[in-house]
């Protein structure tokens, strides 16, 4: 067991996560969680995805906070942690608007229909805005 292993997973000996770990047991879901600064949230879901090994999806105030929190999670989780952009709104000429945000969108997107998707973080915009349904976009991505 790696350092960061042992970090991860020294948190569950804290008795302040038995009301969380209670709860996943149980498939009491969604949880949320509060009170937890800077790289105590990306410790607890690294924890947690470590414990369950099911998906999991970061909701955050902003795009800044999503991007901070990733870099943190990936740390100390190992694992690859997909974004979910919001999307642009331009309301001038869309000949100069750059595409990448919709093409990340649409790749999460496609990630999370296929389940391939281990760690998600979005803000809270992002995860507000419509979407295909997932039979719609797996009919029609290849």
């Amino acid at each position: 067991m790696n350092v960061i292993e042992k970090l991860v997973n020294a948190l569950f000996e804290l008795p302040e996560l038995g009301v969380v770990t209670d709860r996943l047991k149980q498939r009491r879901t969604p949880i949320a969680v509060g009170g937890l600064t800077g790289v105590n949230k990306a410790h607890l879901i690294a924890a947690l995805r470590n414990m369950t090994g099911r998906p999991v999806l970061i909701l955050c105030a902003d795009e800044a906070e999503a991007l901070r929190l990733s870099a943190d999670v990936r740390c100390l989780s190992g694992e690859e942690l997909l974004g979910f952009p919001a999307r642009e709104f331009n309301f001038y000429n869309v000949e100069s608007v750059s595409r990448a945000w919709e093409h990340r969108r649409m790749q999460a997107l496609w990630r999370l229909a296929k389940g391939r998707a281990p760690i998600v973080a979005a803000s809270v915009d992002a995860a507000m805005q419509r979407t295909l349904d997932r039979q719609a976009l797996l009919g029609t991505a290849f």
